[in-house]
Parts: C-alpha cells; structure tokens; sequence
C-alpha cells in the first residue's frame, strides 16, 4: 500500500468512489443520527468549541442566561444535522480510502480544563470537517479565514490543535476538509499553529462569564440599503440571544 499524506487525500477519495471501494458503515451512520437529533441538550457555557467565539457577550449569555435563547427552527435543526451527515460521509470516505489513515474520531481533548470533541485525525494531520455553501466555500479555497472568519474557526481549530498534541502527528498545522453543500466539491485548508497564551484566555473568559453583567456587544448594527434604517450584522442575525 503506497504511503499516502492527507495532500492527496481528496483524489485519492475521489477515486476510492469512482471504483466502488467505499463502504459506510450504516450502523454507526444510523446512532450518530439518533445521537444528534436530540440537540436540545445544555452543557457548560465553555468549550473548546466556543474557545473562537468573538463575541463575550454571547458566551456570557449562554452561561448565565441560557434559558433566553431562542428556541432553534425546525429549519436550523434540519441544517444541523445535515451539517452532521456530510462530516460522518467525508470521514467514512476518507476511512475507506486505500492509502489513508482516519483515527480519534469524536474524540475527547481537554484544555486547561475545558472539554471537547475533535471532528477526527487524517493521517496524522488533525482534521476538522466543514459543509458551506457555494459562497462559504471561497474562504477555503482561497485561505481566506485568517481575514474573514465571523464564526472564528480558525481558533476553534488552533485550541483544538493544542489539545490534541499527545496524538497527532503533524503537531505544528491542522486542516479543514471542506465540502460544497451544492456541488459536493471537496477542498483542503491547512492553517499553522498559533502561539496563543491558553492558560492565560480561558483563565479571562472564566473571569468575564463570572461577571454579575454582560460585557460590552462585540459587533454593531448596520445600515439597510439608503433608507436610513438599521438592521442586525450577519454575526448577529445568527445569533440565538439577539
């Protein structure tokens, strides 16, 4: 078997479905679909998932007043979990794909005390799975997130990295494997490893979601075409606490 690197993993994926070698696992397909419909679950306001989050007042909020967010749409919920099965056939394709090695998936990495699950190792290189429209795909294909990241993944990516060096191989970049919810158009988008102070951020998000108040909005409103009139940005029309 050649030894491959996760730089040709996405013909090599093609290939694997083009010659009929991919198998999926249906069980596992059929629990984790179980598993994610229940998404009315809470947990702790801090996570690593929340470790990019530019918006303290949000996190604030999720702590300490989480029972005024707003009721997720039947809608969202569908897009969730569709989000949820493109990342277990992106992976299952990835792990039928000779040559290449998936590992740790889901697993559970800790960072100074705060928990969460890795989308998965690609042949050593820590790996997390994107499905984005047609326009969302442009920040991938051009390595754009570094100027343009509203929903902060690449910090996401960066504490997840940290948390994960006792298992990786590639210890100094991780990867998104992005797909095109519209086309199904695979890209990889390779970030290098950050010097971020840890200890030192999650120690001031402690602080801040401890507050007996909210902090100051991290994003304001803006205009809505000539009219004079105002509206949500984007970062918070998205949000479940505007």
């Amino acid at each position: 078997m050649d030894n491959k690197t996760i730089q040709t993993l996405i013909p090599d994926m093609y290939k694997a479905l083009e010659e009929g070698k991919v198998k999926i696992d249906s069980d596992r397909l059929a629990r984790m679909i179980t598993a994610r419909l229940d998404y009315n679950k809470t947990g702790p306001a801090l996570r690593m998932s929340t470790l990019g989050e530019k918006c303290e007042r949000k996190l604030w909020y999720k702590h300490n007043t989480p029972e005024k967010a707003e009721a997720l749409s039947g809608k969202t919920l569908l897009n969730f979990l569709k989000g949820d099965l493109w990342e277990e056939i992106i992976l299952s394709i990835a792990e039928a794909t000779p040559g290449h090695k998936v590992e740790h998936r889901q697993k559970e990495v800790e960072l100074e005390g705060v928990t969460g699950h890795i989308d998965g190792v690609i042949d050593g290189c820590l790996t997390d799975i994107k499905s984005a429209s047609e326009r969302g795909m442009e920040k991938f294909k051009k390595h754009n997130l570094e100027q343009d990241d509203p929903f902060g993944y690449v910090n996401q990516l960066q504490g997840y990295l940290e948390a994960s060096q006792d298992i990786v191989e590639v210890k100094k970049e991780a990867a998104f494997l992005a797909v095109d919810k519209s086309n199904s158009a695979l890209v990889l988008d390779k970030y290098k490893k950050k010097t971020i102070d840890w200890k030192a951020l999650i120690s001031r998000l402690r602080a801040i979601i401890a507050e007996p108040n909210p902090p100051p909005r991290h994003y304001q409103d803006v205009p809505e075409g000539k009219s004079g009139n105002r509206k949500l940005c984007m970062e918070c029309s998205y949000c479940v606490y505007k």
